[in-house]
């Protein structure tokens, strides 16, 4: 958890209304199907429709939406460790 806090202290911009924008997060989880605005091509953007229309990105996606899952849980039970320490 202090792992993730200093990551976001670290690399999160805070924008207008305190809203932490983390870019690092599409990178960590391996999206190759999120562009920087800054980067986008016609080329580029085709092929990567091409991609998602054909399927080819259908296991990346599944191994992709698994680890969220496993990060979820490990997220639903440090919020419930740090629940618990403030509830004493």
């Amino acid at each position: 958890m202090e792992l993730l806090k200093e990551r976001i202290r670290r690399e999160g911009k805070v924008l207008p209304g305190n809203i932490i924008k983390v870019d690092g997060f599409l990178k960590y989880i391996g999206s190759r199907t999120c562009l920087q605005l800054s980067s986008v091509r016609a080329d580029e953007l085709c092929r990567l429709i091409d991609e998602c229309v054909s399927g080819a990105l259908d296991s990346e996606v599944h191994r992709t939406a698994e680890m969220l899952r496993d990060r979820e849980q490990e997220n639903v039970k440090g919020a419930a460790a740090l629940l618990r320490l403030s509830g004493d």
